[in-house]
């Protein structure tokens, strides 16, 4: 018994968008921090919502959010650019998961309530690996991705779309993006607002430390059991 995926003109629309934003990312380069500076002074207040929505639409395709997230401390300082980079993160992520869905046609939560990850499992009842994630995403899925958000390095846009295929919820994927990214994107920040002020910093020992509390998280979810439902 084969496996329905989505229908190719899905498969398409996905890899159009994939395509644009390697586009984008190899062609377009970000502002520097000079015109940057140069916005929020022309702009005054509406430089926020300006830089929230460059946030925002970057991150939507495979570009590395780092920059912008130093840029913010370096733009707004620490507390209100912590407040950007964390909305502009979370925001990100949400559109990002919704709009992958939209386009593969896989979402566990809309009218299909289905993903690619739970009709493998059905079709391949006696793969093992495959319904051991499944069930670890439906039943825990937050801690999941927690963890992977803690550690530095996975590409914040691959995560994503990696995610939209599988059965995690929607609100438990967003909510583990704003906790488990929070560390990172308030070290990033705070990066940003120490080098504006020519100070020091640790970032590169914060930074460890949360790799490795990552991995030791996501290690523990994985070895821990899943209750499958009944």
């Amino acid at each position: 018994m084969r496996t329905q995926g989505p229908p190719w003109w899905r498969i398409c629309a996905f890899l159009a968008f994939l395509a644009a934003g390697i586009v984008l990312a190899t062609t377009v380069q970000l502002p520097s921090i000079t015109e940057m500076r140069q916005w929020v002074d022309s702009y005054g207040q509406w430089s926020i919502a300006l830089f929230a929505l460059l946030y925002v639409t970057v991150t939507q395709f495979p570009i590395p959010r780092t920059a912008l997230t130093v840029s913010s401390g370096l733009l707004f300082g620490p507390a209100l650019g912590i407040g950007i980079a964390l909305l502009g993160t979370t925001l990100a992520a949400l559109i990002n998961i919704t709009l992958v869905r939209a386009l593969l046609g896989s979402d566990p939560e809309g009218s299909t309530a289905d993903s690619w990850t739970s009709r493998l499992a059905r079709t391949h009842r006696n793969h093992k690996a495959l319904t051991k994630i499944n069930q670890r995403l439906q039943h825990r899925g937050f801690f999941s991705i927690f963890c992977l958000r803690l550690i530095p390095g996975i590409p914040f846009s691959v995560l994503n779309y990696a995610c939209a295929i599988t059965p995690v919820k929607r609100k438990d994927f967003t909510l583990a993006t704003l906790c488990g990214s929070a560390p990172s994107t308030i070290i990033g920040v705070l990066l940003g607002d120490s080098v504006a002020l020519g100070e020091n910093n640790h970032a590169a020992l914060l930074l460890g430390t949360l790799f490795i509390i990552g991995v030791l998280g996501f290690t523990a979810d994985l070895l821990l059991p899943v209750k499958s439902k009944t």
